[in-house]
């Protein structure tokens, strides 16, 4: 069966997601990070990409990136073979760093939508279920949403300064 085809359009809006190999780490340390978001500025510069948002977690990254171009595919695929050959030479290691092709979501350009998506992609870390539920495990609705409580937000966030 054929790989669909990406659709690359004219000022697209994107959430972009990509994850390491068997969900394994693609960020070791501090250093891995920050030549990461190097490389989103180049990205930027290189291809004219418009990054509104994004978040990384030690074996994934999300996204919300614009095309004034309609070129994700060549950006994404500049991006991701730089980073992955810089990981792989610092870290002595060979092979994929990346599962699969990234996964790049059309989005309504809509202002609530991009609002929306916008909040997902920053608030990621504070929902992750590996940073822990209240005692009761409770959790409140909204919008559709699950929002932990606020003792659990407060010992998320001091998580995520740490």
């Amino acid at each position: 069966m054929a790989r669909p085809l990406r659709v690359n359009i004219v000022d697209g809006w994107y959430h972009v997601m990509h994850r390491g190999i068997d969900q394994r780490k693609i960020f070791a340390d501090r250093r891995d990070y920050e030549h990461f978001l190097d490389l989103f500025g180049e990205v930027h510069e290189r291809y004219r990409f418009q990054i509104h948002a994004y978040c990384l977690f030690g074996n994934h990254y999300h996204a919300l990136i614009q095309t004034p171009d309609a070129n994700l595919s060549q950006g994404m695929q500049w991006f991701g073979q730089s980073y992955s050959a810089w990981f792989n030479a610092r870290h002595e290691r060979v092979g994929p760093l990346f599962q699969g092709r990234f996964k790049g979501i059309l989005v309504d350009s809509n202002e609530s939508w991009l609002l929306d998506l916008s909040l997902y992609v920053h608030l990621n870390p504070v929902r992750v279920k590996r940073l822990g539920l209240d005692k009761q495990g409770q959790q409140v609705e909204s919008r559709g949403r699950t929002v932990p409580s606020p003792d659990v937000v407060r010992k998320r966030l001091a998580t995520l300064r740490a």
